[in-house]
Parts: structure tokens; sequence; C-alpha cells
């Protein structure tokens, strides 16, 4: 596995500053950054959602410019001998790379919104409705499963 994709399964840290020519954005005098509490859980989700593109990124700019990777893949030649042809493979490959990534975030996040706690107030009573709200406000599904059906 390449280096690239250990760190995108999070099992390497990555070895250098993702962008080293990036400069950081200058506020204008006097003004604060905001700062804000994210949840542990949404920040990972952020994270990993983060990591896909980077990974997508990797792959445009390997085909763009084949002599800036590294690395050798498991056919034997490296990513920029396989990127200077055009091996589609590749693109399969991060294409995979990624949706696999986003099926599991996507099912960890709609896990989570169909947490909501169970109601026993009945469909159509203003309980109900008040409950739906609340979980539309908390980002929850609003319909759940073991909600009280009928009388």
């Amino acid at each position: 596995m390449s280096d690239v994709q250990r760190t995108f399964f999070g099992q390497d840290k990555p070895k250098a500053a993702p962008c080293p020519n990036a400069k950081p954005k200058k506020l204008p005098a006097g003004k604060q950054p905001i700062r804000r509490s994210v949840p542990v859980k949404v920040r990972d989700w952020l994270t990993r959602l983060t990591r896909i593109h980077a990974h997508a990124r990797y792959t445009v700019r390997l085909f763009a410019h084949p002599e800036t990777a590294g690395g050798q893949s498991l056919e034997g030649e490296t990513y920029a001998a396989r990127a200077a042809r055009c091996d589609q493979t590749l693109i399969h490959d991060a294409s995979m790379l990624i949706r696999d990534e986003a099926d599991a975030i996507v099912a960890e996040v709609q896990a989570a919104m169909d947490a909501a706690p169970k109601t026993a107030a009945l469909p159509g009573t203003k309980a109900k409705v008040a409950e739906m709200e609340a979980r539309a406000r908390r980002g929850q599904s609003i319909f759940v499963d073991q909600d009280a059906k009928h009388a």
C-alpha cells in the first residue's frame, strides 16, 4: 500500500505539510478568528472527507505531472510511469477507494442521525410534531422506526 493510501486511511501521519506553498489567510486588522467547538465525531468525519478530497486531487495531479509521483505500484512500475502512459486503472483504483471511504462516512452519519430517541407520542399529535421539530433542530432523522405508530 502506498504512502498516500496509508495516510488516506489514517494509518500513517502525513510526512509533510499538505500544501507547503500555501499562505495563511490574513484577517482584517482587529478581527479575531472564529473559534467554535466541533464535536469529535463531526471533526473525524470532516477529516476523513478532507482526506477523500486530497486523494482525488493527488490522482488528478498525478496525471497532470507524472514526474512528481513517487513510489512503486503493485504492478512493478512506478506511479509516474503508469500516469505518463495514462493507465486508467489508477483512476479506477482511486475512485474505488474514494467511493468506499465515502460510503463508510455516509453510513456512520446516517446511523448517528437515526439514533434519535423514540417517542410515545402518536402521529398527528402536537407532542409528535413538537418532537419532530426538535429532531430537525438537532440534525437528527425526523422519522424514527421505534416511534409509536397507532393508537
